[in-house]
C-alpha cells in the first residue's frame, strides 16, 4: 500500500492537516488559521491523524511496530 492509498483511508478532517503539515509545509499556527481552530486542536488532530496512518500501515505490513 502506498502513502496515497492509505491517506484515502483516512477521515477527511485527518487527510487535510497531514496534507497541510507535510505536503504545504505549514506550520502548527498557519494551520490553525487557515481551518479556523486553535493550535492545540491542530496538535491533537496531527496526532490522531499519525497514529491512525501509523495503523492502516501496520495493519497493511507495510510498517513495522
Amino acid at each position: 500500500m502506498d502513502i496515497r492509498r492509505t491517506m484515502e483511508r483516512l477521515p477527511q478532517t485527518e487527510q487535510v492537516v497531514l496534507s497541510l503539515f507535510y505536503y504545504d509545509d505549514l506550520s502548527t499556527k498557519e494551520i490553525a488559521k487557515a481551518l479556523s481552530i486553535s493550535e492545540g486542536s491542530v496538535r491533537t488532530r496531527l496526532n490522531r491523524s499519525r497514529n491512525h496512518f501509523k495503523r492502516i500501515m501496520t495493519e497493511e505490513n507495510v510498517y513495522e511496530k
